[in-house]
């Protein structure tokens, strides 16, 4: 049996989805919760279930009941395959994503991936930076990372986020060539993060999110492929 994602809506503050995925039926929310927790890891968000009535009802239990569930009309998920689609770190195109396994050096520092980095960058506390850099998985980094925002109550401006990732970013294909090498070849095809659950970084839930990790990845690509260019002309 085919099932549709479904949108609901609390007011104007929150939007909640439920997509099948696998055999599963996911309900996440955007934007993420900054006080019950995020969409991704703590907190209510998200939650799998074997059907999605069983989701429905979960939500009614915490929040009350919802404005009726309507069909979410998706869009560049159902683009042309020319797209260079990407989001967990083992499937195809794997090695765009942040959590992919490349250890970086910056300022005389190794981090076990460009997440490590990212996410300890948020951050001003040495403690907090260290806990994050000695995780030994990136979905951990960003756990404990999340986790130190939350009870801080301290999140950093889009501005910081992006500065932070086009370091991150450069130093992981800079530093490794193959995968620079495979970053180029996705050249001129478009870039996306094909993530439901992430409407900043990735396409979001109904394919409209602003797709900023793609965005900076074509940016590195577009440098890349101008010091090639340079060279030549040399």
């Amino acid at each position: 049996m085919s099932y549709k994602t479904i949108k609901t809506n609390y007011g104007d503050k929150y939007t909640f989805f439920i997509k099948h995925i696998g055999s599963e039926f996911v309900l996440f929310v955007e934007p993420e919760f900054r006080n019950n927790g995020t969409q991704n890891f703590d907190g209510y968000f998200p939650r799998t279930y074997s059907h999605p009535k069983y989701a429905k009802a979960a939500l009614t239990k915490y929040l009350g009941k919802p404005n009726p569930w309507v069909e979410v009309k998706l869009t560049l998920n159902k683009v042309t395959e020319a797209l260079v689609k990407f989001w967990h770190q083992e499937e195809e195109n794997g090695f765009l994503s942040n959590l992919f396994d490349a250890p970086i050096e910056i300022d005389d520092v190794i981090w076990p991936t460009s997440e490590h980095y990212y996410q300890a960058m948020k951050h001003i506390d040495p403690v907090v930076i260290a806990k994050v850099r000695r995780q030994k998985k990136a979905l951990n980094s960003k756990f404990v990372s999340r986790q130190a925002c939350k009870r801080l109550d301290r999140w950093p401006s889009d501005e910081h986020k992006l500065s932070s990732m086009r370091i991150a970013i450069k130093a992981k294909f800079d530093q490794h060539t193959i995968l620079r090498g495979k970053l180029l070849k996705t050249a001129p095809l478009t870039i996306i993060e094909n993530s439901p659950k992430d409407s900043y970084w990735g396409v979001g839930i109904d394919g409209e999110g602003k797709n900023m990790m793609g965005i900076l990845l074509m940016e590195l690509r577009d440098f890349y492929m101008t010091k090639q260019q340079d060279k030549v002309l040399l």
